[in-house]
């Protein structure tokens, strides 16, 4: 939008867009499952996330039924992995797993989670109860950021991240 010396008021148009990213992405895919501990019992209340280059990160928690459901999008052409995260914090369990725009249905199985814990000091060792830690899942060449709000050091300066897939990079 340009202005003129001495104008006050400028009118911005909503709405008109010249390109036309629609035809760069797939039809909307749906994906939806039901998340199950390791004795195969659905889980409900597990925190969901959708990585994907497209849309970023996703989430959702599992109903009461243990399902889950996610709407995305993939840009056509495009190299880049998508992959879904369960972490069920009460019990420390988690999964993740690879999909493409062909995975519609996807039960996840809920392994063991690892937990992430460091002690905070400062360099005379006086512990940081106010320190603050957020953790980045690696696939591939791209991390995403898993725990949407930072952790907090406990007033012992210890952080802890749980309920992380076993056998990936951090």
């Amino acid at each position: 939008v340009s202005a003129q010396g001495g104008d006050t008021n400028v009118v911005v148009r909503l709405g008109i867009n010249s390109n036309n990213s629609e035809k760069f992405l797939t039809p909307p895919i749906k994906l939806a499952g039901t998340v199950r501990d390791a004795r195969g019992r659905a889980v409900a209340g597990v925190k969901m996330f959708m990585y994907s280059y497209q849309t970023g990160s996703l989430t959702s928690q599992t109903d009461s039924n243990g399902r889950y459901e996610f709407t995305w999008q993939k840009r056509l052409n495009n190299e880049e992995t998508e992959w879904l995260l369960s972490r069920d914090l009460s019990n420390n369990s988690a999964a993740v797993h690879q999909i493409d725009e062909t995975t519609t249905n996807l039960d996840l199985p809920l392994q063991d989670g690892l937990t992430l814990s460091a002690k905070v000091s400062d360099t005379d060792g006086l512990l940081l109860t106010n320190a603050t830690a957020t953790v980045t899942l690696w696939h591939g060449n791209r991390g995403t950021v898993i725990n949407p709000e930072p952790v907090t050091a406990d007033d012992g300066g210890i952080l802890r991240i749980p309920a992380l897939p076993q056998r990936e990079r951090y």
